[in-house]
């Protein structure tokens, strides 16, 4: 069941309709775009190349009356003022190893996970903004895990996934709620759909701006006739994690970003059902991973690498899905 993947890949972020308007008394802030937000994390190892869509542009000008007195002073030249309110994310994945919240996909053969994501930015001020974004996460598996259509395409596309949502950022805290579809093309698993509430707290500001803990947790409440652990009653999720990170600036790299991401999930009911009942403690990922900046063509946005491994302790029940096997380098 999708997500961005964390571990090797290359990400860029570009806007599509950059809104230009022309006013002699600018907001002087910086406005806003939405970044990605995929609709879960997974541990994964993972090899992405992006493309990005080119930036289009339109302008709206006003004329503006003005008195004889402000005719009679100099002319005062004009700020221009560009905000980006439609974003655009492409990502191609390659992945040796799909876990989706600790419950394994696929451990062998290649695995592709191309992705898009749209975002909107609705609206902006002092005291808080609201964006929008939707988007669609696909994984095709070259060992056609678990299909049931014979087709050789389909069975081969393992999962597809549709998510939606709003994000309402009010100084450092961003409230996500998201409605996420996880289904598979070739059958092989039920559809599965849930709302899902997310918090994340920028902390950036209490270490200078260099360093961040970046606190977070996620609630997933699943709403359809089918359940990511194959289980028979609908789950509620819960994930808390941190991601204390450092930014070495003006490296000959670049502005290099080092984190070490920390996550932990657990059932709050019926998310992990085994054989001994709904297991509490689904999985434990702690790994270490970098990002930075890549050179870009212009009006092709913003480029970034990502590399990092993750190390997974899974709890009962996804060790009994996973071979038995209850921790994973990956």
């Amino acid at each position: 069941m999708g997500g961005a993947p964390r571990s090797p890949s290359i990400l860029c972020h570009c806007g599509l309709l950059p809104l230009k308007k022309t006013t002699p008394n600018p907001d002087p802030r910086p406005q806003e775009t939405t970044s990605n937000r995929p609709p879960s994390r997974k541990p994964t190892i993972t090899i992405a190349a992006i493309l990005a869509a080119s930036t289009l542009a339109f302008s709206a000008h006003a004329d503006l009356p003005v008195s004889d007195d402000a005719q009679a002073q100099p002319a005062q030249e004009a700020v221009e003022v560009t905000a980006d309110r439609v974003s655009a994310t492409v990502d191609l994945s390659f992945t040796s190893q799909y876990f989706f919240r600790g419950i394994v996909q696929e451990t062998d053969g290649l695995i592709f996970q191309p992705s898009i994501e749209l975002g909107f930015d609705l609206y902006s001020n002092e005291s808080f903004s609201l964006a929008a974004y939707l988007g669609i996460w696909n994984s095709f598996h070259d060992n056609e895990t678990g299909a049931a259509d014979p087709d050789d395409f389909v069975s081969k596309w393992y999962e597809v996934d549709f998510y939606a949502g709003l994000s309402l950022t009010t100084g450092n805290l961003t409230t996500d709620l998201a409605y996420t579809s996880y289904a598979s093309p070739n059958d092989a698993f039920t559809s599965v759909e849930e709302f899902s509430l997310s918090f994340a707290y920028d902390d950036s500001d209490l270490w200078g701006g260099t360093f961040a803990l970046s606190p977070y947790l996620t609630l997933a409440l699943e709403t359809g006739d089918g359940q990511a652990d194959g289980g028979a009653d609908q789950g509620l999720f819960l994930a808390v994690g941190i991601e204390p990170s450092h930014t070495w600036e003006n490296s000959p790299l670049g502005d290099v970003t080092f984190s070490l991401p920390i996550e932990a999930g657990f059932s709050l009911d019926d998310y992990y059902e085994g054989a001994a009942g709904d297991e509490s403690f689904g999985y434990l990922t702690a790994g270490i991973a970098a990002s930075l900046p890549l050179p870009a063509p212009a009006g092709f946005g913003s480029w970034s690498l990502h590399a990092g491994v993750d190390f997974l302790l899974l709890g009962d029940s996804n060790e009994a899905l996973n071979n038995n096997d209850d921790s994973e380098v990956i």
